[in-house]
């Protein structure tokens, strides 16, 4: 039978009939068998107990045969095992190993944070095997960030540590992806991240002087990919600034504010910067485009915020004057405050009172190129030098305000009328005195 021959029944599976075999028995090529008993040292695989080899004849180096195994794992992981063939004058052993991966399983993972406000999750992978696995890491989905590899130790549970910034406030989904380097065993995790409202980039505190401007620089970022044009907007009616303002891509600006409040007090509220989602065209003085056309809208970039909380803490100015009243306790005394209004129109003014012994009205009406006096009452209740103050305030002026120095004084000595009276008899005087009441004018 010619080699030819032998190769076509090997090929259909009839090599060895039995007939044919017994051909095969008298051919030079195949002079003898050889039998190996078959053992493995796991459970997870199976073999035939025997396997019979028709060795070669004179012509060929080595016979060959094929071995059925039948492999079956109770799970992911990796599965090595020994296969053993003996005969009574040839040993040879094979090393097998096999690696499952999971058909279709994927965990879920989801974030939740304010924009700009990252948050870390530590993602577990277990490693039950006798060898450290080195992972590489592939990252999709916008937001989301990690390393690019992470060893896995083995037998035990490693971390990869996976951060989710938002740009702003959307909903993003993405995959992580660990791949083993050794086997190409992959562990996949489906991301989502909920990007909810900022939190403020910075709580600023500020400071400025009644009737004072005072020009204040703030950072604007932008953490986006393109440049933005923001729209400049504030709760408190003591900011004033411009109405927009351009930022490059991944780069920040400052932005100037001018606080003038027309009155003291503390303040609180809010800076933000929008986003339209438009591109910014630029134009030269002709008022023709620059850079070529613009780059088409991005709706995601629409509403894109960020902002500032604010805490204004406005100081009073110099006053106008200091003046100096005195009283003897438990008396009263009268101040009278000239007022000029050198406008055209009539001048309205509120007046508060610092001071629990001071008294007067609370608005002061003046008119047109005229002065008219304020009038208030001091009455102490009480000996000693105290301060207060009398503030005036409106709209068209501000404000303004003097400072009293108050002084309560020891009250003069009552003198009675002399008293007379017989011995071991008793005589009854009335003493007659004013005291005023602390809400009296």
């Amino acid at each position: 039978m010619s080699k030819e021959e032998i190769s076509r029944r090997k090929k259909a599976g009839i090599l060895f009939d039995s007939s044919i075999f017994k051909e095969l028995q008298h051919d030079e090529l195949f002079h003898h068998t050889k039998t190996f008993a078959v053992s493995v040292n796991t459970e997870y695989f199976r073999v035939p107990e025997t396997l019979c080899v028709v060795m070669p004849g004179k012509s060929q180096q080595q016979g060959e045969a094929e071995l059925p195994i039948d492999f079956t794992p109770d799970g992911v992981g990796h599965y090595p095992c020994d296969l053993t063939l003996k005969a009574s004058d040839d040993v040879r052993l094979y090393r097998i190993e096999c690696t499952v991966i999971p058909s279709g399983s994927v965990a879920e993972l989801r974030f939740t944070t304010p924009a700009h406000t990252p948050v870390k999750q530590n993602v577990p992978v277990v490693n039950q095997t006798a060898d450290k696995w080195l992972l590489k890491a592939d990252i999709t989905g916008s937001g989301f960030t990690g390393p690019r590899s992470m060893t896995a130790h083995a037998q035990s549970t490693s971390f990869y540590p996976l951060t989710f910034t938002p740009a702003f406030e959307s909903t993003n989904k993405g995959q992580l992806k660990l791949m083993n380097t050794a086997d190409g065993m992959e562990h996949t995790f489906s991301l989502v991240g909920v990007g909810e409202k900022p939190l403020a980039l910075e709580h600023l505190v500020l400071h400025c002087t009644a009737n004072q401007r005072k020009t204040v620089s703030i950072r604007v970022p932008n953490v986006t990919n393109q440049r933005l044009q923001y729209h400049v907007s504030s709760d408190l009616p003591i900011i004033t600034g411009a109405k927009t303002i351009s930022v490059l891509s991944l780069q920040e600006e400052t932005f100037d504010v001018a606080l003038l409040s027309r009155r003291r007090g503390d303040y609180s509220g809010a800076l933000c910067f929008v986003a339209d989602g438009k591109p910014f065209i630029e134009v030269d003085s002709d008022g023709d485009e620059v850079g070529g056309p613009a780059p088409p809208p991005t709706p995601d970039l629409e509403g894109y915020t960020v902002w500032y909380s604010l805490e204004v803490h406005v100081l009073p100015a110099p006053c106008i004057a200091s003046i100096p009243v005195s009283c003897a306790y438990r008396s009263a005394t009268e101040v009278d405050i000239p007022i000029t209004n050198p406008g055209s129109s009539e001048l309205t003014l509120q007046v508060a009172l610092q001071g629990d012994e001071l008294h007067g009205a609370n608005e002061l009406v003046v008119s047109p190129s005229s002065t008219e006096q304020y009038r208030l009452t001091y009455q102490p209740l009480s000996v000693g030098i105290k301060s207060g103050s009398v503030i005036f305030f409106s709209e068209k002026v501000g404000e303004f305000w003097y400072d009293l120095q108050l002084d309560g004084m020891t009250a003069e000595p009552v003198t009675l009328s002399p008293m007379q009276c017989e011995l071991g008899r008793s005589r009854d005087a009335v003493l007659q005195r004013e005291w005023l009441r602390p809400d009296a004018t």
